[in-house]
């Protein structure tokens, strides 16, 4: 009951970011909540004021977050086949599930949030 609950507020009320999709998923954040329009984000630019300078500002901060991050940590990492992962797994059987559905979801969103080519 409750896995299924947290799916329908996945589904109805957020937009999925991946942070092994981290510029696409800013890129798609960015667009939601219209970044490039605000023009009160302090992009340390100081004098620009064309909104082309300003929106390239915000998109090298972003680049550089996505690149150099603010939090960058080595972590062992597992393959889904290994002992470390079949045991997590089965310990967290239902957030799994979420977060596999979240995934979808995110992919689902692309349709809507992507890139207009």
């Amino acid at each position: 009951l409750h896995l299924q609950a947290a799916k329908e507020v996945i589904g109805r009320k957020c937009l999925v970011g991946l942070l092994s999709q981290m510029s696409e998923s800013l890129e798609r954040f960015a667009k939601f909540f219209r970044w490039e329009e605000i023009k009160s984000i302090n992009t340390r630019h100081g004098d620009i004021t064309s909104k082309e300078k300003d929106s390239e500002g915000k998109r090298k901060c972003f680049r550089n977050l996505v690149e150099k991050g603010v939090n960058r940590h080595q972590y062992a990492q597992f393959t889904k086949t290994s002992k470390v992962w079949k045991y997590l797994e089965e310990k967290n059987v239902y957030d799994m599930e979420l977060y596999e559905y979240a995934e979808a979801m995110y992919h689902k969103q692309k349709v809507v949030y992507q890139e207009d080519e």
